[in-house]
């Protein structure tokens, strides 16, 4: 939101920082208000003066072209004119010869089309006061002629750029920011008094222009979203500019000047924080104004000259048959103020935060109105600004403001008070506040205190800080007041971590997972858990997906059911930008329609280490990334993929999905039943084509598990023995077998031989040759470690065992034994 320092120092002395913004906006920013100085405006021109439009002519060689004579007071000067919106009588800015606009640039006399030019009629985009460079900038009438424009347009000017926090909607206004600004520098805020309205209006029925029966205006109220509906009727009014002053103010903080009615709502809006609204009241059948929910399949054609399809939980305001405006969001075409508008009627509304957020969300409407009112706006401050806003138009439209008020306020909002304890904020915020800071602090923010009993108060919540709700909510507050930096260090108190029940802790496990994964030189990524549904869909994870309601757009409208993609968006990312390596991990939830799953995704690319004197560098493999996942079952007490036992069994088989490499990929099961096997997760390259189409340079390797079926995996208790006092022997087993005989295979075959003696089974080779063992098979050689933890082996029973394996071997695969 931009805040003008001449407009805020209306209603806060700003002392030095009037002159020092920068500090302003610091302070602001330690407050929790991320503030910054947007532009600090100058006046650009120089020798630009009053004058008024005396006759118009038709250029005679260009029929866009006018030939205008004009009076400054002195003298009549004749300029040649292309814009359209411009009258005889007209009181316009004339940069006269000699004068010096915006840019340095300097006016001179010149010949358009064989006519003399005399000096320039300035648009606002010319004098850099807006963006409106359509039509010449029509000033008020009356103004002295010939006098300097700087006299009248005060545009030296700072202005803010406050980033307002979602739950603050008190602080969207410049007496919120005021009141902030008079807390900080312990000064007094000056709000603008309440007008007391002059009525001349009847209070019987009175004779329109067009001589119609008007009646005051009824209101029905069908609709539980609007909180406060109020109105006025304001007759006779008078369409014009609106004065410098207002027009100056509306262009300082972004907003283009249109009418005085129109400006005056915006001016309102931009002081206070509550939006207006002002109605053709001619457009309300018999004056009956009906605020209700919106009929089904009714449309509504808005200001933007679109139309909506409205929805029945939409609030509308208009009549039975005609929607007028959606109320808190945007007016209707039909109901727009214009030259034409004769009665007015002006709204001022408190609508549901978050019935405006839905519909605004769903029609992707945002305006100036629906941002406040989502955020919240005060039900009280709804007369203030009706009143305000009325006063003005009755001053500038010389409008008639007709006797009643429409104000109903079905369920009147009740005062909140919290108990509020010295101690209790102490607790809370680890260290000690005096009293009368708190008091101090609170009272100015607009906080009523009354004691109850000793540093002990009933704080009176103001209606505007809807944000406010607890004691937590008062301590922070008086807090961010004091400064976050005057609290004092302290030691972290480090809370007692119980001895472990036997029952896996999931925390405790994600943290040692990480402390892991980042000792072997992978780095932590956390990406945003929604995601786009064709990357769900490229990497076939979109099944059961999650459609968000409100997204932020197409590419974040799924929630994500895997992690994988993201990790590969930023490998790429990196390679991209030279990058040689990337080792990454996330260890995050993934949701479907099934519900909510902890995963652990890894990636690996690139080189696997750098290239040293005595050894050249390599990329990582399918086995870099097996051997990280074994150690994660390691380090969660699950069994490796390559034993066989009685818990639970982790195997592992060729993986089926489309995106990962054939002969480089694995899914991996737990099976803990009989002929159960869940899926725990995969591990692989990426397939070719799927690198191709992503356009990576590098094999990219990835893994993916889901941790709930891991932890209900984790061995609770751990049991330790004694290393063996006896000497450890090996026997190798060489064998020629089909070319899809898995290891996973050999090995549970060779592991049911159960016996004790069996320790570990290692693959040392594989032997692949079409001339010497033929096609579709290969040699594989296996090295069995045998140890006893009673005794010596003798080699006659270390011989009966390894028969007993090779047996087992042959009789379960089509295997050959080689000498």
């Amino acid at each position: 939101m931009k805040i003008s320092l001449k407009w805020l120092s209306d209603y806060v002395s700003l002392g030095k920082f009037s002159r020092q913004p920068g500090a302003l906006a610091e302070k602001l920013t330690l407050r929790g208000i991320e503030t910054k100085v947007f532009s600090k405006q100058d006046i650009g021109w120089r020798g630009v003066v009053v004058a008024k439009i005396e006759k118009i002519e038709k250029h005679p060689q260009a029929d866009r072209l006018s030939v205008c004579t004009v009076f400054d007071g002195k003298d009549h000067l004749q300029i040649v004119c292309g814009a359209q919106n411009i009258a005889m009588g007209d009181i316009v800015p004339l940069a006269k010869m000699g004068s010096e606009l915006p840019g340095n640039f300097k006016i001179k006399q010149a010949s358009l089309r064989g006519v003399d030019s005399f000096g320039m009629l300035c648009s606002k985009k010319e004098l850099g006061l807006g963006q409106d460079s359509e039509g010449i900038f029509i000033l008020p009438p009356g103004l002295k002629l010939g006098q300097p424009l700087e006299k009248l347009i005060d545009i030296e000017d700072t202005v803010l750029e406050c980033e307002i926090p979602a739950n603050r909607g008190d602080l969207l206004s410049h007496l919120g920011i005021a009141q902030e600004v008079s807390s900080l520098l312990g000064t007094l805020c000056h709000f603008p008094p309440i007008p007391k309205l002059s009525f001349r209006g009847p209070s019987k029925p009175w004779r329109s222009t067009a001589d119609e029966l008007i009646f005051f205006p009824s209101l029905k109220l069908n609709h539980q979203g609007c909180e406060r509906y109020m109105a006025m009727l304001i007759q006779n009014i008078k369409i014009g500019p609106s004065p410098l002053w207002l027009q100056n103010r509306l262009e300082s903080v972004g907003l283009r000047a249109i009418n005085n009615v129109v400006d005056i709502t915006n001016f309102i809006m931009m002081e206070t924080g509550q939006p207006l609204h002002a109605f053709d009241f001619d457009q309300f059948h018999q004056g009956k104004i009906i605020v209700r929910h919106a009929q089904p399949d009714e449309q509504f054609v808005a200001l933007d000259d679109k139309t909506y399809a409205l929805d029945p939980a939409d609030i509308v305001i208009g009549t039975m048959d005609r929607s007028l405006a959606l109320g808190g969001i945007i007016g209707g075409s039909q109901s727009a103020v214009s030259d034409s508008t004769h009665h007015i009627l002006l709204e001022s509304a408190c609508f549901d935060q978050q019935l405006i957020r839905k519909t605004a969300r769903r029609l992707k409407i945002q305006t100036d109105s629906s941002y406040r009112f989502e955020r919240g706006v005060d039900i009280e401050t709804v007369a203030t600004a009706l009143q305000r806003g009325a006063q003005f138009i009755s001053e500038m439209a010389h409008g008639t403001i007709h006797k009643k008020v429409i104000d109903t306020y079905p369920k009147k909002k009740k005062k909140r008070f919290i108990s509020l304890h010295e101690d209790k904020m102490e607790k809370f915020l680890g260290f000690k506040i005096q009293p009368k800071q708190i008091q101090s602090t609170l009272k100015s923010l607009g906080f009523v205190l009354k004691k109850h009993g000793k540093n002990q108060w009933n704080v009176e919540v103001p209606f505007y800080r809807r944000d406010v709700e607890t004691v937590a909510d008062i301590s922070e507050e008086v807090v961010r007041c004091v400064g976050f930096d005057k609290i004092p260090n302290q030691p972290l108190q480090v809370a007692k971590i119980p001895v472990s029940t036997g029952v896996a802790d999931g925390a405790a496990l994600m943290f040692e997972l990480k402390k892991y994964l980042v000792s072997q030189g992978f780095f932590e990524n956390i990406h945003w858990s929604f995601t786009s549904p064709k990357k769900l869909q490229f990497y076939e994870s979109h099944h059961d997906a999650i459609t968000i309601l409100n997204p932020l757009g197409e590419d974040f409208s799924q929630m994500r059911t895997v992690l994988f993609p993201s990790l590969i968006d930023a490998c790429i990312y990196n390679f991209n930008r030279g990058q040689t390596s990337h080792k990454s991990f996330e260890l995050r939830r993934v949701y479907s329609k099934n519900g909510e799953a902890l995963h652990l995704s890894l990636l690996l690319s690139g080189q696997a280490k750098l290239s040293v004197w005595k050894e050249l560098a390599r990329d990582v493999d399918f086995f870099d990334l097996k051997g990280v996942v074994d150690s994660i079952f390691e380090l969660l007490s699950v069994i490796a993929m390559d034993e066989n036992v009685s818990r639970g069994d982790l195997s592992a088989s060729s993986s089926s999905l489309k995106f990962l490499h054939t002969g480089k990929s694995s899914e991996i099961f737990i099976s803990t039943h009989p002929n159960v096997r869940h899926s725990v997760g995969f591990l692989g390259a990426l397939h070719p084509e799927w690198q191709r189409k992503l356009g990576a340079d590098k094999e990219i390797y990835i893994a993916e598990l889901n941790l709930d079926l891991l932890f209900k995996m984790h061995r609770e208790e751990l049991k330790f023995q004694e290393f063996s006092k006896y000497p450890k022997v090996s026997r190798d087993i060489s064998f020629i077998a089909d070319e899809n005989l898995s290891h996973v295979e050999i090995i549970k075959v060779i592991g049911s031989v159960q016996n004790p003696l069996i320790q570990q089974i290692v693959l040392f080779d594989i032997f692949r040759d079409t001339a010497v063992i033929g096609e579709g098979k290969k040699s594989v050689a296996y090295r069995i470690f045998l140890q006893s933890f009673d005794r010596t082996l003798e080699d006659e029973e270390i011989d009966t065992l390894h028969a007993e394996i090779i047996k087992h071997l042959q009789s379960a695969l089509n295997i050959k034994m080689r000498d």
